[in-house]
Parts: structure tokens; C-alpha cells; sequence
């Protein structure tokens, strides 16, 4: 599977931010225990035009915040309604009275009872995104702070605005 996160980073260009976020992640595949298993730096699939190949990293979809201020802002917005619609969509998926039959269940067989993996899935997710976890379902990072709460983009923007870019990534998972 596949899902389009835009990275915040602080950087000099356009270059420079798109180097620093291909470095951290190629940094953590080689560590490990990543969420994903590879990635493309320019948005591959999901900002490809025509005549573009979608597997060659590119900084030609990076946003600067003094560039296109009001993109940057509408690409904040949209990452944000997204994940929200996300976590929604889960929320109403879950039946939540089966929380405890899935416990129950296992307690007394010593493993998840099938019927309930799915749910306990859904809840997992909807947890980690209230924990700040960075996952598929996150839909942004910010570099900067490593995490993905949007607080620390907003005070930069304040702070250093010509610094700032957003670099879209494509995720496999």
C-alpha cells in the first residue's frame, strides 16, 4: 500500500530540504522498525505529471512557505482534515462494547480470538494517532520536532518563515 505525507523540514532551498528528508529516511530503513518499507522523495505516484517518472526522487514538488504561502497553507489544512477523516472513519468502524469481549476473549484462550483482530486493529490505530505515534495514518511529519503534531510548523512559520518547506513523500507500507 501507498500514502502521500508531506515531510516539514527547516532548510536553506528547495534542495537542501529535500536532501535532509531523504537522508533521515534512509537513516531509519537502516536502523529499522520503520512503519514503511520504502519511499520516493517528490510525492512519486500521488504528484507525478506527465512525462514524470514516478520512482526518481525529485525536489521539483517541494513547497517552500515564501514561495507559495497560500499552497503551503492549504497543503496544512488538507493533511490535517485528512487524518481527521481518517481517524473518524476508523472511530465509527469500531464497535466499541467489543473491546471487552476481544480482552475477555483472550485472557481465557491466551491469544486474540479471530473474530476480534480486526477490531483490536482499528483500536491500535486509533490509538497510536492519539499517542503521536508517526505512522501510514499520519499523513504528515515534521522533521523538526519528530512527531506530527502541527504546532511546531505553525511557530516556525512565525518565527523563521523563509526557512521552512514541506516535501512530499510517497510511502510504501
Amino acid at each position: 500500500m501507498h500514502t502521500l505525507q508531506y515531510i516539514a523540514v527547516e532548510a536553506e532551498d528547495k534542495d537542501e530540504a529535500t536532501s535532509r528528508v531523504k537522508y533521515e529516511l534512509e537513516s531509519s530503513l537502516e536502523l529499522g522498525g520503520t512503519w514503511f518499507d520504502w519511499f520516493v522523495i517528490g510525492g512519486g505516484r500521488f504528484t507525478t505529471e506527465a512525462g514524470e517518472d514516478t520512482y526518481v526522487d525529485t525536489s521539483s514538488h517541494t513547497l517552500s512557505y515564501t514561495s507559495d504561502t497560500a499552497r503551503f497553507h492549504d497543503v496544512l489544512k488538507e493533511r490535517k482534515k485528512v487524518r481527521k477523516d481518517s481517524f473518524i472513519e476508523d472511530l465509527n468502524k469500531v464497535d466499541k462494547t467489543i473491546l471487552d469481549k476481544a480482552i475477555e476473549g483472550y485472557l481465557k484462550k491466551d491469544e486474540l480470538v479471530f473474530e476480534y483482530r480486526m477490531t483490536a486493529h482499528r483500536f491500535k490505530k486509533l490509538l497510536e494517532t492519539v499517542l503521536g505515534y508517526w505512522s501510514a495514518d499520519s499523513y504528515y511529519y515534521d522533521l523538526q520536532t519528530f512527531d506530527h503534531e502541527f504546532e511546531g510548523i505553525e511557530d516556525r512559520i512565525k518565527t523563521n518563515p523563509t526557512m521552512q518547506f514541506l516535501v512530499p513523500v510517497d510511502f510504501h507500507f
